[in-house]
């Protein structure tokens, strides 16, 4: 079977050589993956901030991503909503293209929440964060530096899923300070993209409710059956959440991150 091409930094793909046939690793099962060797890699880390608290030992309650609450961070006159779960060296999650608080998958949130503050949040103008909506990566990228003096934490995991990649590596490049490791789900590099991506993703992602077919298209793999079934798996855990829910991101702010690549893919930071 010839190898497809990859429909988009958002589908990760490993490739089997030789024409044999390709298996895919799904969003949330590459996100535990990558978690985990985050995990091995900072355990020194996590060790040190447990014996020694620091300011950004971060401890919270011990609720799940399901029934975790909403809370609210003022910070130069407007409010950015997150979530907070686990304890620990502080990580912090960028949302995907679309993406909300309530779009990420619980298990993985829980999975690493075991063993770090792990942190998601809504960009400014974006589902409950109030305030004008950024147009450019560092405007974005800016959203977790409010956040994290907002929280008194100094230095972070940063993260980000997709479009949450470009903003975390923007951050990470620009304020290398700020970031003690990365963690990077389903995105690619910062400047000019030259995988071609294909039309599907975007007649999939353009709909506004999106279906789990629509899903499974854009985050899985729809041609192996245990993709299709892990899609199933994901999208019902995710829909366990019943109360103080997000709200999904209207139609006319897709154009904020339109820009935002445009402006990660003009590179005009030198990056």
């Amino acid at each position: 079977m010839e190898a497809k091409r990859n429909r988009h930094p958002e589908l990760a793909r490993v490739s089997l050589e030789n024409h044999t046939r390709m298996k895919i690793l799904t969003i949330s099962k590459l996100a535990m993956l990558v978690a985990g060797v985050l995990l091995i890699s900072c355990t020194k880390m996590k060790n040190e901030n447990n014996s020694k608290p620091t300011e950004d030992s971060v401890v919270v309650n011990m609720a799940t991503a399901v029934d975790v609450k909403t809370s609210y961070a003022e910070v130069k006159g407007r409010n950015i909503a997150y979530r907070s779960l686990g304890s620990g060296t502080p990580l912090i999650l960028c949302n995907r293209y679309r993406g909300i608080l309530d779009t990420w998958d619980p298990a993985f949130l829980d999975a690493v929440a075991k063993d770090f503050n792990v942190i998601t949040f809504d960009y400014t103008g974006f589902g409950l964060s109030t305030g004008t909506p950024p147009t450019d990566m560092a405007t974005f990228a800016r959203d977790v530096l409010d956040l994290m003096e907002a929280l008194h934490v100094q230095k972070a995991v940063i993260g980000g899923w997709s479009f949450g990649g470009l903003v975390a590596q923007t951050l990470i490049a620009r304020y290398p300070q700020k970031a003690s490791h990365g963690l990077l789900i389903g995105t690619g590099p910062l400047g000019k993209n030259q995988t071609p991506i294909e039309p599907i993703f975007y007649e999939r992602s353009s709909i506004v409710d999106n279906s789990l077919d629509d899903e499974t298209v854009l985050f899985f793999e729809p041609e192996w059956a245990p993709s299709r079934d892990a899609a199933k798996i994901s999208h019902d855990r995710i829909a366990q959440r019943k109360t103080d829910l997000d709200v999904p991101v209207p139609k006319e702010l897709w154009i904020n991150y339109h820009k935002g690549f445009a402006d990660c893919t003009a590179d005009k930071y030198g990056l």
